[in-house]
């Protein structure tokens, strides 16, 4: 990191983020107070247009680790969106992701994980005979997980002998984790995918991983898909891979 007067600069990036074809300066700094670690608070992001044009500046709601800039046409108005993404853990763990849009000399804020989290919202259960039921409330989508494959000294935490949910247990869904821009192949423009787990007893217990694809077309969220990753049970290695 560089100095920049008392901050630091934590990632900066040219983009067309005003105009097009501006070559905008994007600058993301913040303050450092631990030795060792890529903790940052306190964060702001720089929009410096080319020339002695007034620079444009929003604080970031976040602190984190691993802070970056990605610029890309995320709302489809030809010009750059600045997606400002990090961690709230060091090890890998809960993302931090917003996409701001210069609108007027002013950095308007069009998505961050929070607004994701509060408008898509789960519903899930154990289910007898060792299955989960997750329910999208938004899409009014329902989606059935087999947990049979699990060990039964695991299983027996939350299942009686004869398959029956255990009262006051109940899986859960995790913040984000993870936020990656994903590029069209029919033009220059950019989605998001939104991945969380499905947990269990705890936040190391996955289940399954749930992935859902969001356009911010003309600034507004859309969510386009929404699928559910499942892990198949590990059987021996195979030596022979022409069987």
């Amino acid at each position: 990191m560089n100095d920049f007067g008392s901050r630091q600069i934590i990632a900066i990036k040219e983009g067309d983020v005003t105009w097009y074809f501006s070559r905008d300066k994007i600058i993301l700094t913040g303050e450092c107070p631990y030795v060792e670690t890529t903790f940052t608070n306190n964060i702001e992001l720089i929009v410096q247009p080319r020339g002695k044009k007034r620079p444009s500046l929003v604080k970031i709601p976040f602190s984190g680790y691993y802070f970056q800039i990605f610029l890309g046409d995320f709302n489809g108005d030809g010009r750059d969106e600045i997606l400002v993404r990090g961690s709230f853990l060091e090890v890998r763990g809960y993302a931090i992701g917003v996409i701001y849009t210069y609108s007027n000399g002013y950095l308007e804020k069009i998505f961050d994980h929070e607004i994701f989290t509060s408008s898509y919202l789960f519903k899930t259960r154990y289910l007898d005979n060792y299955k989960i039921e997750v329910i999208s409330l938004p899409l009014k989508e329902k989606y059935i997980i087999d947990i049979s494959g699990r060990s039964k000294e695991y299983l027996d935490l939350l299942f009686d002998s004869t398959g029956k949910v255990k009262e006051n247990v109940a899986p859960a869904i995790s913040p984000v984790i993870d936020i990656d821009p994903v590029k069209s192949i029919y033009d220059d423009t950019y989605s998001i995918i939104i991945k969380q787990n499905v947990l269990g007893i705890d936040n190391d217990d996955v289940f399954a991983i749930i992935e859902s694809f969001l356009s911010l077309y003309e600034n507004k969220i859309k969510l386009i898909s929404m699928g559910i990753l499942t892990f198949g049970k590990k059987e021996e290695k195979i030596t022979d891979c022409s069987q």
